[in-house]
């Protein structure tokens, strides 16, 4: 509906150009035989209340330089146009004169539009270049003029002409599918780009029995999904009964590599252990101690959810395969105790988010 009303007005501009009076015309001086005729004129621009947003000056003398090739206003000189732009009833009135030297109107012409104060005033310009040269051919539609950048809008001018609703909730909504996708990749909070956490775990299969024990770790952000925590790990110790008699005490130090995906509040990680195992014998006719390299890999699941904007509580649950389970021997050559080629564990623990 804006370009047919375009259309329309640009169009009355042009077939009434012919019989405009010679008070609305501005006529054009020539420079000389054959030359370019030197169009001279004079201009007004005012926006009145509640057409701030109007294109302003420069964007009207820039529409009719550009249909004349020429800025008719640089020179200063010449017939003067008025040209006035206002709001009322929530539409947009647009009135041009030429004015005489006592500053009375000499010529008026006035039209409105609905809610595009562009197009009103791409019209007024339209008008003002036929006015100056009543000759200029329009063989296209003109494009409407963009609002002003630096305009400020007051309130009552703002409740006119505010667009429709559906024109404002289209933003809206981007931004917030927007933020909602940066929300699903940024994670809970703690997640940030450097973060320390510490966990209470519980574990079988690392010992004789189910044990319990303790990790600090440090959480690193690589890219908006994928993190890499550093755990250090440390077990307290398990006892257990051996089938041959007497008992066997053990306690796991290790370090833990997680390299973990993360979709809203919930990751997938792979886990790499190494550490350091230590079995004690109690009640053989040899009792004694050692220590082995204890190492293990597998998968862990995890939930993590916001406690504040920078803290977050995580649960997880771990499934690992041991790659060298330490054996203990009775008097240095009978194996009287494996570790499990399985273990599993439990985690709940909190992330500070430092970076």
């Amino acid at each position: 509906m804006k370009r047919v009303s375009c259309t329309l007005i640009a169009t009355f501009f042009a077939a009434c150009s012919l019989w405009l009076p010679r008070t609305l015309r501005a006529e054009p001086h020539e420079a000389g035989p054959g030359a370019t005729p030197e169009y001279a004129a004079q201009l007004t621009y005012v926006r009145g209340v509640g057409a701030e947003q109007c294109p302003d000056e420069a964007a009207l003398r820039g529409a009719v330089a550009r249909r004349l090739g020429q800025d008719p206003f640089a020179a200063a000189r010449g017939q003067r146009f008025r040209i006035e732009v206002s709001v009322a009833s929530g539409r947009i009135l647009g009135h041009i004169a030429l004015v005489d030297d006592t500053g009375k109107p000499a010529g008026v012409r006035e039209f409105e539009g609905s809610r595009d104060c562009g197009e009103v005033v791409t019209a007024l310009a339209l008008a003002v270049s036929l006015a100056i040269n009543p000759n200029l051919v329009v063989t296209d539609e003109p494009e409407p003029l963009a609002p002003a950048s630096n305009s400020v809008e007051p309130p009552n001018a703002q409740a006119r002409l505010a667009p429709a609703p559906s024109s404002v909730q289209a933003p809206a909504n981007a931004d917030s599918g927007q933020t909602e996708r940066a929300r699903e990749k940024a994670g809970p909070a703690g997640f940030g780009r450097l973060s320390i956490g510490g966990f209470a775990l519980g574990a079988v299969g690392i010992g004789p029995s189910a044990n319990f024990g303790g990790s600090l770790a440090v959480r690193l952000r690589v890219i908006d999904a994928l993190t890499v925590t550093l755990e250090g790990r440390a077990d307290t110790p398990a006892t257990g009964n051996l089938e041959s008699g007497g008992s066997v005490k053990t306690q796991l130090y290790a370090g833990v590599l997680a390299p973990c995906w993360h979709v809203r509040f919930a990751a997938g990680c792979a886990v790499a252990l190494l550490g350091s195992y230590h079995a004690e014998s109690r009640g053989l006719n040899e009792s004694g101690s050692d220590s082995a390299l204890y190492s293990a890999l597998g998968g862990r699941l995890a939930a993590e959810y916001p406690l504040s904007s920078r803290f977050s509580v995580q649960i997880r649950a771990e499934l690992l395969s041991t790659l060298t389970p330490p054996t203990l021997l009775r008097n240095g050559q009978t194996p009287v105790w494996s570790a499990p080629a399985v273990s599993g564990g439990l985690g709940l623990g909190v992330f500070g988010q430092i970076l």
